[in-house]
């Protein structure tokens, strides 16, 4: 089974390191089907909208990342960081 994750990080990370770090956690956590990296690139926050790419997995944008990662619901892990107590 195919299965999009969208990993969204700050600009200033590197996507190849972002990448190994993940897919080693993913790959311990969740054993079966490997995980690898199949698109890269930038997204708008105020518009979901995913253009270029990653020089360092040699990968490019998909057209459809901006839907995989607007169809994804956010809100429990806001709702358990905002009001999660000291």
């Amino acid at each position: 089974m195919v299965q999009y994750v969208p990993v969204i990080f700050p600009k200033g990370l590197v996507h190849a390191d972002v990448a190994k770090s993940m897919i080693a956690c993913a790959n311990e956590t969740f054993k079966g089907e490997p995980f690898t990296v199949v698109s890269a690139g930038e997204i708008r926050i105020d518009f979901p909208f995913v253009s270029g790419n990653s020089d360092t997995l040699g990968v490019s944008s998909f057209c459809l990342d901006g839907h995989i990662v607007n169809a994804i619901d956010y809100q429990p892990f806001y709702e358990q960081t905002l009001h999660r107590k000291p």
